[in-house]
Formats: C-alpha cells, structure tokens, sequence
C-alpha cells in the first residue's frame, strides 16, 4: 500500500512546500502591516469572520489548499529556469555523453563537436533548449549544422517520451527514474522561493541570516539541477543501452541527411533570390 502512495506523494510535495515557503515569504513581508481584528476593515473584516467560521482545521486546510495552488504555478516557471540553467550548471557530463553518442554513430567528426556547439541539452528538461536554438539558427547558417541541431530536437522529443512508455513496459526502471526526478523537482522546485524568503529576512529582519539563507538557496538550486541531470541521464542511458527503443536514434544517419538535403535546398534558393536582387538593383 505504501508503495502505491509513494508516487502520489512525490507528485504533490514539490508544489505543497514551494507553496508553503511564499505564504511564509507573504507572512514575513505583510505580517506586521494587517491589522488586529478588532481594528479591521473593509475586505479583512470579512477575511477574519470567514477564518473564525472555519476554525483551526479548516484554516489549515484552506491554506494547504491555497499553498498547492501557488506551488503548482511556481513549479511550473521554475522548470523554465531550470531548462536554461541546466546548460550552464552540471551540462558537462551530459556533453560529454550526447558527444560519445554522435560520434559512435558517426553522425559528427571531433571537430563538428566543437564547432557546432554541441551541448548537453539532450535532457528533457531542456528540450526548450533545443528547440530555441534549431529556431534561431539562420539560412545561411551551414546546413549540416543545422541538421544536426534539427535531429536533436526530434531525439530529445522522443527521449522526452521514455516516461509514459517505461510505466507499461518496466515499472522497475519508471520508479528509479520517477525517484530521482522527483527529488530533483522538490529541490529546485524549493529554491527559488526559499531566495525569495532570503530578500525578506535580509530586508525584515537581519542582512547576514539573509545571506545565509540565500546561500543554501543556491545550493539546493544546483544540486537540485546536478540531480535533474541524473535522471535525464538515465533515460538518455535507457535508450542507448537498449532497454528502450528508440526509432529516432535508430535512423539518426537518414534523418540528418533528410534534413541536411533540405536545408541545402532552402540555402541555394535563398542565394537565388539573393543575386537577383542585387542584379536588379
């Protein structure tokens, strides 16, 4: 029976405490300036009455309730900023791997490695990533970079997947997974409004309790996104050991050369147009 709850509870402990840690921030800010129930006014009076109808038990349920709402919210934003960070914090184990990836299959030289950028943004936490960057890079920008950049954001979509597909096919894999990005998403989920807590203690109550804080702060934040790399990495890992299969990775070559071919094509006509309108001016 506990093992059935277990994930249940990880769902839902990320968003809870993240919200509980802003109503405390929204408390160390505000507390001082609400007024004792007997001088309220307005809108508070009403607040108070509501409070006093509810009683101890329902208050806390309310405030659960409204915590889980506001952590939801802040999770959410939260993974955005995790997906661009993670590139810069815990990316160069990831790179290393998506280079021993590629170049095992042939798919790139040492040298397009480096000089395509090559990155540790496989990880689905980060498929953003991929996806802003295949959408910035340019037609003149050479087409096999291009490609390359392209399948990473078809493989990292399809990695993106493993999840669902490992609850019906190993539950045993799913549940080391699940663990570990849970863990991860409760520590980075945590971080940001405990930094925010941080501002408030430095500017309601005391500049160093604040700047400690604010240091364990970040350093839940980066461990916390060290350990979302892990579970990205097991699933990269799932696939690449053939426990899962992936048609993507399976028909990396064709798919880069499709892509490679068409880029070419977009290249040429875009030159086309480009001469002509030089000619005619």
């Amino acid at each position: 029976m506990l093992a059935n709850l277990l994930p249940g509870i990880r769902e839902i402990r990320a968003p809870i405490s993240a919200g509980y840690i802003w109503l405390f921030f929204a408390w160390l800010i505000w507390a001082r300036h609400l007024p004792e129930p007997a001088h309220a006014a307005g809108l508070l009076v009403d607040v108070y009455r509501l409070a006093d109808s509810m009683g101890e038990s329902g208050v806390g349920i309310g405030l659960s309730f409204l915590a889980y709402m506001i952590g939801i919210i802040s999770t959410s934003i939260s993974r955005r900023i995790n997906g661009f960070l993670s590139i810069f914090i815990g990316g160069k184990a990831s790179r290393v791997t998506l280079r021993s990836i590629l170049r095992s299959r042939g798919l790139v030289t040492y040298q397009e490695t480096y000089q395509f950028g090559l990155r540790g943004i496989l990880p689905i936490r980060i498929a953003n990533g991929v996806k802003l960057m295949a959408s910035m890079l340019s037609p003149s920008t050479p087409p096999r970079m291009r490609a390359i950049w392209e399948f990473m954001r078809e493989l990292s979509n399809d990695i993106g997947q493993i999840p669902v597909r490992l609850i019906g096919h190993d539950q045993e894999l799913y549940n080391a997974y699940d663990r570990t990005n849970s863990e991860a998403e409760f520590r980075t989920g945590c971080a940001f409004p405990l930094g925010a807590v941080a501002v408030g203690v430095y500017l309601q109550v005391n500049a160093a309790a604040g700047i400690t804080i604010a240091l364990v702060a970040l350093s839940i934040l980066i461990s916390g996104i060290k350990r979302e790399g892990e579970a990205s990495l097991f699933l990269l890992l799932t696939v690449t050991s053939g426990r899962m299969d992936s048609s993507i990775l399976e028909n990396a070559k064709d798919i880069i050369d499709r892509y490679e071919k068409s880029f070419e094509n977009e290249r040429g006509s875009v030159e086309t147009r480009s001469a002509g309108s030089e000619s005619a001016s």
